[in-house]
């Protein structure tokens, strides 16, 4: 993605990264949010290959507590630099996931074992309420670069303001809050390859500063769109 890449190594605690292994070698896949100490939510479209296939969650796993990947150990469960790999267990999208209509484009990650929390790894919030139009939200992804087109190990971070219907509708975007569908977006910091399942959030304060247990608030998750396109964050999709 177009943006800044993130100064501080643990600056957003909830970042995660969606790995594949092939061949030995883990890939970045798509970008993830920590929700609980198992569970992790992304986008319904990074659990399935380019046939329509769903994903072998034992290719999977999921690298948390360094926003540098390079910073990170290549083996399960070994602690470096603040970061942890984890293995996946499940992948669960949504039910009623239509990649044809892009609609319900998120799913949940289990993993197989707990992760705990620390200055480095804590679970963002789930808010009872959506942002209202003109907030000012935060992306961080691990998405291609748009001069090489290549997934970028340094995490990046970009703002955006939450944009109404018809300003959607001007970049053409046919959304509905309705079907659970916000954009946000502005010229010159859009994302990219990579950045799909990575949250659009709100700062609840500085992390260290804060007395509030969570440092970010989630408001979406980048799903499709000529311009930046995110599905709704809904309570009710993480009830059990």
């Amino acid at each position: 993605m177009g943006g800044e890449i993130v100064s501080d190594d643990h600056q957003f605690p909830h970042a995660a990264s969606l790995q594949v292994t092939i061949e030995g070698d883990s890939y970045h896949l798509c970008g993830a949010s920590l929700i609980d100490h198992r569970w992790l939510v992304t986008a319904s479209h990074c659990c399935f290959d380019d046939n329509g296939g769903k994903l072998d969650a034992s290719t999977l796993s999921v690298v948390l507590g360094n926003s540098n990947l390079r910073k990170c150990s290549s083996r399960m469960n070994v602690k470096r630099n603040g970061c942890i790999r984890k293995k996946v267990n499940q992948l669960i999208p949504h039910p009623l996931y239509d990649s044809s209509e892009v609609v319900n484009d998120i799913a949940l990650i289990e993993l197989k074992d707990a992760v705990e929390f620390s200055t480095s790894i804590r679970p963002i919030e789930i808010p009872d309420d959506n942002p209202e139009e003109g907030t000012d939200l935060t992306l961080a992804g691990w998405g291609s670069d748009p001069n090489d087109k290549k997934s970028t190990y340094l995490l990046k971070e970009a703002n955006f303001p939450l944009l109404n219907e018809r300003a959607c509708g001007n970049i053409g975007l046919s959304i509905s809050r309705n079907r659970g569908q916000i954009c946000a977006g502005k010229d010159g910091s859009d994302a990219c390859s990579g950045d799909s399942g990575s949250a659009l959030f709100q700062n609840k304060g500085s992390c260290e500063e804060s007395e509030e247990f969570y440092c970010y608030s989630i408001a979406g998750l980048v799903s499709y769109g000529e311009f930046f396109y995110i599905e709704l964050v809904l309570i009710f999709m993480y009830n059990s």
